[in-house]
C-alpha cells in the first residue's frame, strides 16, 4: 500500500505535470520498477541520494528523470517528495549562454 503526502502530491503535479488522478498510479510504478540508487547512472546522480540511502527509513528510487523518496513504515510506503536533478555536466548558470 502506498500513501502520498500533501507535499508529494504538489511536487508531482508541479514538476511532472501529472493530473491529480494519476499520482498514486505513478508512485506505484516508481516503487515497483524504479532503479535503486546504486543502479542509477552516475552522470545524473543527485548529490543528496547518498544521505537518504544511509537512513534506514528512506528508500530512493529513480524512475524516468525523477527521484522518488519513500519512507517505509512496516507494510505501508509513503512517498515524501519527487526531485528532478540538475545535470552535473551542465551548470544552471550556463544554460542561457
Amino acid at each position: 500500500m502506498i500513501r502520498l503526502t500533501r507535499h508529494a502530491k504538489r511536487r508531482m503535479h508541479q514538476r511532472m505535470g501529472l493530473p491529480r488522478r494519476s499520482l498514486i498510479r505513478t508512485a506505484c510504478l516508481a516503487l515497483r520498477y524504479g532503479l535503486d540508487i546504486e543502479e542509477a547512472p552516475k552522470s545524473t546522480h543527485w548529490s543528496l541520494c547518498n544521505q537518504y540511502a544511509k537512513c534506514d527509513a528512506h528508500l530512493v528510487k529513480k524512475y524516468g528523470d525523477f527521484y522518488f523518496v519513500f519512507r517505509s513504515n512496516g507494510n505501508c510506503d509513503t512517498l515524501i517528495t519527487v526531485i528532478r536533478p540538475n545535470k552535473i555536466s551542465e551548470p544552471r548558470w550556463r544554460k542561457g549562454n
